[in-house]
């Protein structure tokens, strides 16, 4: 897998895409100063993972003639990182733009935003992002923090 690449939206954008055929991740820059921020990091850099799967799953033309399903791959793929054929299938159907339910806009709290939030947060590519959002949360200590600050050369946080 290639590297990842954060760049910063102005802060008056908020939270955090990601550019899946080239993998940069776009954060707001208010999150600068929010701890949410390295989970929103956390969210994106699982979503271009999941693209990554995808890519490496890929049939081509060449395939389909000499009849490989990617079964190799799969197998793989389960073996590495524990994803199955039929999650990865899945994020791949949700991907392809005319499946995928985009994040809402307008007025929050109308029923309107709140069915199309519910629709976006269900999709298994959200599901599976948020957990390891919450997962990274759970596991990513002060001292982590503290080490990361240090690496970075910015003030490190007093406990």
């Amino acid at each position: 897998m290639r590297d990842v690449w954060v760049s910063f939206f102005p802060a008056w954008v908020d939270g955090g895409a990601i550019s899946l055929q080239n993998g940069d991740i776009f954060l707001s820059s208010a999150l600068l100063e929010s701890p949410y921020g390295l989970q929103i990091a956390a969210h994106e850099a699982r979503r271009q993972v999941q693209y990554e799967m995808i890519r490496r799953t890929d049939v081509s033309l060449l395939d389909r003639i000499t009849g490989d399903d990617k079964s190799d791959e799969y197998a793989l793929i389960e073996e590495e990182y524990g994803f199955t054929r039929e999650e990865i299938e899945q994020w791949r159907h949700e991907f392809k733009p005319w499946n995928y339910e985009f994040p809402p806009i307008g007025r929050q709290g109308t029923p309107e935003y709140q069915e199309q939030i519910e629709k976006y947060r269900a999709q298994e590519v959200e599901v599976n992002a948020t957990e390891r959002e919450k997962e990274f949360a759970d596991e990513f200590t002060f001292e982590d923090l503290q080490d990361a600050q240090r690496y970075a050369g910015v003030e490190v946080s007093e406990p």
